[in-house]
C-alpha cells in the first residue's frame, strides 16, 4: 500500500508591514497617547526650547522667545569649546561631573542595591523580616513626617490658626468641620 502524503498546513502571510491593525491597533495607539503626549510636554518640548536659546544671546532676563533676543548662531558654542577661559573651565568641570557621577556613582549604586537586595533574600541570613524593614523604613518615615508636620500646621490650634489669628481672624476648624474649612 502506498501512502497517501497529505500537504501540509499553509501558514496564514501577513501583509508586508506586518503587526496589529484595524480596532486593535487604534487601541493600542489611544492607550499610548496621554503618556506619549506628557513625554512630549515636559520632556521633548524643553528640550527643544533648550536647544533654541542656546543658540540665542539670551541674557537671562525675560523671554528668550521674545522678538528682542538677538540669534548668535553657533557662536555661544565657538566660545564653550574654542575660547580658553571661565566659561570653558566651568563647562568641563560639570561635564566632569557628570561623567563622574553616570560612570560611577550609578553602577556602583545600582550594584550595591543589587547586592543587598541578594544577600537579604538568601536563605543563611538570620532576621531577615529586620532587614527588609530597615531597608524599606527610610522611605516610610518621610511620609509620617510629613503628615505630622501637616496635622501641626492644620490642626485647631496649630500654626495656620495662630497666624490667622495674629492678623485678628478666627481661622476654621479644618478636621473637625464636617462641612469643610
Amino acid at each position: 500500500m502506498a501512502s497517501v502524503a497529505t500537504p501540509a498546513p499553509q501558514r496564514k502571510r501577513r501583509g508586508p508591514r506586518g503587526g496589529i491593525h484595524g480596532p486593535q491597533g487604534v487601541t493600542g495607539w489611544l492607550f499610548v497617547a496621554p503618556v506619549l503626549v506628557i513625554l512630549g510636554v515636559f520632556l521633548l518640548l524643553p528640550i527643544l526650547m533648550a536647544l533654541f536659546v542656546s543658540f540665542t544671546k539670551w541674557n537671562g532676563q525675560g523671554s528668550p522667545f521674545s522678538s528682542g533676543v538677538p540669534l548668535a548662531g553657533a557662536s555661544n558654542y565657538t566660545r564653550l569649546f574654542a575660547v580658553d577661559g571661565l566659561t570653558r573651565d566651568d563647562f568641563m568641570t560639570s561635564i566632569r561631573n557628570n561623567l563622574y557621577y553616570v560612570l560611577m556613582v550609578v553602577p556602583l549604586q545600582t550594584v550595591l542595591s543589587l547586592f543587598l537586595a541578594l544577600v537579604v533574600n538568601g536563605r543563611l541570613l538570620r532576621g531577615k523580616s529586620f532587614f527588609r524593614m530597615a531597608f524599606y523604613f527610610p522611605s516610610v518615615t518621610s511620609s509620617v513626617a510629613i503628615s505630622v508636620v501637616f496635622l501641626f500646621m492644620f490642626s485647631n490650634s496649630g500654626a495656620i490658626n495662630a497666624l490667622l489669628r495674629a492678623f485678628g481672624i478666627h481661622g476654621p476648624a479644618w478636621f473637625s468641620d464636617p462641612r469643610g474649612p
